[in-house]
């Protein structure tokens, strides 16, 4: 028994250091989750920036507008029986897989049908930095480091800055985490030649891009290029090699599934036209690599320089110092691989040349995406130098190279120097902010004294070797939890979208007439509530167009990120009622605010009250349009600003006729259409029931977009782009039953690609062990 504890106490240790961080989950009926933002917000779904209350984590509003959200209706959807590929509920309608941070393909989401759904956010986001742990531990060791210098460089990667700051989102750490599982499999790959490592590496590559960040997968997949291209000049061993870049193919093969569907999307969305610099981290900031708080944190409301979280770049101060002593060494090519691939990413975060070429190239998502988000390759790349410096460290106080160790820590002290004579002298800080660079840097001092102590003891004293090197574990652990716990929030689950008065009123306005008020993705996608606005990185560029033309009549700059709906646009009255926009929500906190939708300036029978509680009001839009109705009348134009002015003409009756951009060729008619009932509404199907008085067109007030096909009593027909934005298909006279699916082509191509990499897994399975039988191992 005592020989297994030995074996395994590293696992050990590192669960214990997780438990830590995870306690208040497990003994506390807490949950990682900022639900005091909601609390505090005077009503759960309240996103309107006036009113974000105060929070634990200032920087964490995303995972309730939009992550959690997000998950919870894919989650919804897989239970239903149906794959989760499109959202309802946000922009009249858009891609809900393709957006990819909903992560509907993880195969993570089984623990939301085990386990309560708070319950298994909480899992999700709590396993991150253990997973995080035990791969960087396995990845070390393949390298023939020291058990405690593998724990110092996991200890460091699990609660480096990108994965603590990211935590909660469950999503960007989950696609940089694998990085480590991978390269072990490739180290071991080459010493054992072993089916089941290359099984393991393939595997990693989908279970990084299912994650939900492409940006940050994209970043996973080229450190594995280059470090297979390393091993490869290292080794010159061809058919391993080639049969790891297989692998790798063919598990980029298997995340085609979700990669095509976005790319699809991300091309018809405005961000695809964004090349810009944003969130590179400038040179300033270079103090918060030793004091991750020097410009102060959100958490404690005192930051006041940089954006804490984007730019997080923080692995400890002794990991940090042991990562500069490892090159040093001169004999270790990993080192200079490591550190190497390091300096080029943080030219990559920093304004250099480098970065604005990249910009410059205007590369698909690395050019229009966060730039600082690549620093966490130089988090996982100094961290695993950490482990190389400490056994060096070891190494050469046991043959007493005192010169190499008093020049590193000189140079470390002069660095501390110059922080304090910043916070001390008020050197390119504000007078106000200099208490908070003073107070923060106490704690990274005091273990850089500490350190130095250590060092002290051990060099003359040769006894305490052991002691030594678990007193610098334990002064990375106790660095790193100190850091991870006061970011990470953790709040009673009962606040998680907690229950009032006025969510058990939604119902009765959940349906698929749309719903407008001061509403984030936290109500309109968590209550089914579908909304023209939304809030994602990717959305309909021509549905955007369309929202800005309702406000000015014109074209106008559109955000990277959010459609708002003009409240009071000079086409606002027509499009409310175009856009079946049914039901507003009205906060009474908001009366008469600029924000808020002005329904007391139109008619008094347009608006009819429905619900009331002491903080919202419902009404009901009396003249909304049906969702779905019949036109006899179209009109062809072509050119955005002719269709928008046609459409919005005195002239125009948007209730009996419509814009294309091709014509169906169909007689027109004058009078009623006929009717159109919708019986079945759900995100990627919808039936309609028609009854045309003659050859007409059906109207839909949902977003058109690649992939939505319509089929008349079981005839597929073509989907016509309408009103810009929209949908119609033409229909004949008489009863019909019509059903719009959306099925994209992209996403069963996807398919069939993940198929061809699970029978590329195979054939390689076949080569290998036919290789293994020709060739003996070699250590």
């Amino acid at each position: 028994m005592k020989k297994h504890i030995l074996r395994f106490w590293p696992i050990i240790f590192i669960f214990s250091i997780w438990f830590i961080f995870a306690s208040p989950f497990f003994l506390k009926n807490k949950v990682p989750f900022p639900s005091t933002y909601q609390v505090n917000n005077f009503a759960p779904w309240s996103t309107n920036s006036q009113f974000w209350g105060p929070v634990k984590n200032g920087a964490m509003p995303d995972i309730i507008t939009q992550i959690y959200p997000w998950r919870h209706l894919a989650i919804e959807i897989w239970k239903s029986g149906g794959i989760p590929l499109w959202n309802p509920y946000s922009f009249s309608g858009t891609p809900l897989l393709a957006n990819y941070q909903s992560a509907v393909l993880s195969p993570f989401n089984i623990l939301f049908f085990i386990f309560p759904f708070v319950d298994a956010w909480s899992i999700l986001v709590l396993i991150q930095p253990l997973l995080a742990a035990f791969f960087m531990y396995f990845f070390v060791r393949s390298l023939n480091r020291s058990k405690i210098g593998s724990l110092i460089s996991s200890i460091s990667f699990m609660f480096c800055g990108f994965i603590t700051v990211w935590m909660g989102y469950a999503t960007l750490p989950f696609a940089i985490l694998f990085l480590p599982l991978s390269l072990f499999c490739i180290e071991k790959y080459y010493i054992t030649r072993t089916f089941k490592f290359l099984l393991l590496l393939t595997i990693s590559i989908p279970l990084s891009f299912f994650s939900g960040h492409f940006q940050i997968s994209l970043y996973f997949l080229s450190f594995i290029g280059v470090y297979v291209l390393y091993k490869f000049i290292y080794t010159r061993r061809v058919s391993s090699t080639f049969c790891i870049i297989l692998s790798v193919f063919f598990g980029f093969l298997m995340s085609m599934p979700q990669i095509l569907p976005s790319a699809e999307f991300y091309m018809q969305s405005f961000r695809s036209t964004v090349f810009e610099k944003g969130e590179i981290i400038p040179w300033g900031y270079f103090p918060t690599f030793l004091a991750p708080d020097f410009f102060g944190n959100p958490v404690t409301r005192n930051d006041w320089f940089g954006h804490y979280a984007e730019w997080n770049s923080y692995i400890g101060v002794l990991p940090l110092m042991l990562a500069i002593y490892a090159i040093i060494d001169k004999k270790k090519s990993q080192t200079f691989l490591l550190f190497g691939f390091a300096i080029l990413v943080l030219l990559l975060a920093f304004p250099t040349p480098l970065q604005s070429l990249l910009i410059s190239i205007h590369f698909p998502v690395l050019s229009t995406s966060a730039a600082g988000r690549i620093v966490v390759l130089y988090s996982f790349l100094f961290a695993a130098l950490s482990a190389f410096g400490f056994d060096r460290l070891l190494s050469d106080i046991n043959d007493r190279k005192i010169k190499k160790i008093i020049v590193w820590l000189i140079c470390f002290s002069f660095l501390f120097l110059i922080l304090w004579c910043i916070a001390l002298l008020r050197i390119f800080i504000p007078m106000d902010k200099a208490q908070i660079a003073r107070s923060n840097l106490v704690l990274p001092t005091l273990i850089f004294g500490a350190v130095i102590v250590a060092i002290f003891v051990r060099y003359v004293n040769s006894k305490v070797v052991f002691i030594f090197s678990c007193f610098l574990l334990a002064v990375v652990s106790f660095d790193m939890l100190r850091f991870a716990i006061k970011w990470m929030p953790f709040d009673p689950r009962h606040l998680v979208f907690p229950e009032t008065s006025t969510t058990k009123a939604f119902p009765k306005i959940s349906n698929m007439s749309r719903v407008l008020g001061n509403l984030g993705g936290e109500a309109a996608i968590y209550y089914n509530l579908p909304s023209v606005e939304g809030y994602d990185a990717l959305y309909i560029k021509n549905y955007a167009e369309f929202i800005g033309f309702v406000e000015n009549g014109k074209s106008r700059d559109l955000s990277r990120s959010v459609v708002i709906f003009p409240k009071d646009g000079i086409y606002t009255p027509e499009a409310v009622n175009l856009l079946d926009i049914r039901y507003i929500v009205h906060k009474l906190a908001d009366d008469r605010a600029s924000w808020t939708f002005p329904y007391w300036t139109y008619p008094d029978e347009q608006f009819k009250l429905i619900y009331r509680d002491d903080k919202y009001e419902f009404y009901e839009n009396m003249k909304a349009f049906p969702h779905a109705f019949l036109v006899g009348k179209y009109r062809v134009v072509k050119g955005t600003q002719k269709a928008i002015d046609t459409m919005f003409n005195d002239k125009f009756d948007l209730s009996k006729e419509i814009i294309l951009e091709e014509d169906p060729n169909l007689i027109q008619t004058i009078g009623s259409a006929g009717v159109a009932k919708i019986t079945r509404y759900e995100p990627n199907n919808i039936d309609i029931e028609v009854t045309a008085n003659n050859a007409s067109l059906l109207y839909l007030a949902d977003n058109f977009y690649n992939g939505w096909k319509a089929e008349i009593d079981g005839k597929e027909v073509s989907v016509l782009k309408a009103n810009y934005t929209f949908r119609a298909i033409p229909i004949k006279t008489g009863k019909h039953f019509v059903r719009f699916f959306y099925d994209p082509a992209s996403f069963r191509l996807g398919l069939y690609m993940a198929l061809g990499g699970l029978i590329g897994v195979a054939i390689i399975f076949v080569f290998s062990r036919t290789r293994a039988r020709k060739t003996p191992v070699s250590s």
